[in-house]
């Protein structure tokens, strides 16, 4: 990119030149233009915690189901199809098994959803505000929502437009009232500054950690004085204890 933009700095060189120079030479050279962000060693520490459930009956029987089918599905296909195609098929089962852990497909509540609010009604009553973060609709936020709405919440979910966005966040800073922000995991995971809140709540779980890591950093970054206090919820003896 450098040879190309600035070629008096950096004249043309053969591949296996470029390869032999030295990173201190190299940041040398382009330190004029060089930008790195440290995080402030001032921040406030980031606790963990971890809340364990169970599966309710409807959930372990969709559960079975599920897999059993899916187990079934994946041994017809092993042989018959492109191994890209298995794949998608595992990668499908097991999502659907992740969603089962939120909720029973045919039911709104759950034992996650259950501590979930006895979380947050803890937390409300000592004056902090909360991120609750899903990376489903139907089995995650849009059954979340309708149980925590009393508590003054806005949600935000990947099909909003910019100046919806903006609103929304507005109003989780700005109003008092507002003390819940329940967001999808990926429309919400970068970008925003919501230091006003200091505990977040991963209802469910990312396979890449640091997706997750970088939707908690909305609070844990400059601006933020309190500890902030990170809890994912996991329910036991399923695909959840394998991540």
């Amino acid at each position: 990119i450098f040879q190309f933009l600035l070629p008096s700095r950096f004249p043309s060189m053969r591949q296996k030149d470029l390869n032999e120079m030295s990173l201190d030479l190299i940041f040398e050279t382009v330190r004029d233009y060089y930008l790195r962000r440290n995080k402030s060693e001032d921040l406030p520490p980031k606790k963990r915690h971890e809340i364990w459930t169970e599966l309710d009956d409807d959930q372990k029987l969709a559960y079975e189901q599920t897999l059993e089918s899916g187990r079934t599905r994946i041994r017809q296909l092993i042989n018959g199809v492109p191994e890209i195609q298995v794949r998608k098929s595992i990668f499908g089962l097991i999502q659907n098994l992740k969603g089962i852990c939120n909720f029973s497909p045919h039911k709104s509540y759950s034992p996650k959803l259950t501590a979930l609010v006895e979380l947050v009604e803890g937390e409300l009553e000592k004056g902090r505000k909360i991120l609750i973060f899903s990376q489903y609709l139907g089995n995650g936020i849009e059954k979340i929502y309708p149980e925590i709405e009393r508590f003054g919440c806005v949600q935000l979910v990947g099909n909003m437009t910019t100046s919806e966005r903006n609103r929304v966040v507005a109003q989780f800073r700005k109003n008092d009232e507002i003390k819940l922000f329940l967001g999808s995991l990926r429309a919400t995971g970068i970008g925003l500054n919501l230091t006003s809140a200091s505990i977040v709540i991963h209802f469910d779980h990312w396979w890449n950690p640091a997706v997750m890591w970088q939707a908690e950093d909305r609070a844990h970054r400059q601006g933020q004085t309190r500890t902030v206090d990170v809890y994912s919820f996991w329910v036991k003896d399923t695909i959840e204890e394998r991540i």
